[in-house]
């Protein structure tokens, strides 16, 4: 089970967080009153977005057998009075090169974005 823990004190909006073994910490912007010892929390939240994407799209194309080198995941917040919005970038790189050989197999998609198959 996943479990974090979160802890502040008397510096505004500075939070020290234990996830897992791993220590974190978070805090607002200047502007906001914070520090800016940490990321804010929606910096968070677009980090772990990031992350769920890229390890999620890593271990379908190890199953797939996709020569998958590189993945960038750009994740933005934006909210607007009690609105938000996420918008989600993927750019990748694959060797084609393995993929030619295996024409029965399908195919990731040649362009940017994510690997489409017929």
């Amino acid at each position: 089970m996943a479990h974090a823990h979160a802890s502040i004190g008397t510096t505004n909006y500075a939070v020290s967080i234990k996830a897992g073994h791993h220590q974190l910490s978070a805090d607002e912007h200047a502007e906001l009153g914070g520090k800016d010892v940490g990321p804010a929390l929606y910096e968070l939240l677009c980090a772990a977005l990031c992350a769920c994407t890229a390890i999620t799209l890593r271990m379908y194309a190890e199953r797939k057998q996709w020569p998958l080198r590189a993945l960038n995941v750009d994740v933005r917040f934006k909210l607007e009075g009690k609105q938000g919005g996420i918008a989600r970038r993927l750019k990748r790189g694959i060797d084609m090169a393995p993929m030619r050989s295996q024409s029965s197999s399908p195919r990731p998609a040649a362009s940017s974005g994510l690997m489409d198959h017929k």
